[in-house]
């Protein structure tokens, strides 16, 4: 599962700037689907 709080600290840090939270959001979900394109659960 997803640490919205340890995505958005990562995002900033590597970008320099601060992202939404459905921004954050929807990179979690992203993040959270394998190689295969499968789900990871």
């Amino acid at each position: 599962m997803c640490k919205m709080g340890f995505i958005s600290q990562i995002t900033e840090e590597l970008c320099g700037t601060e992202f939404s939270k459905p921004t954050v959001s929807g990179l979690c979900k992203k993040q959270e689907v394998g190689p295969a394109g499968k789900r990871l659960e």
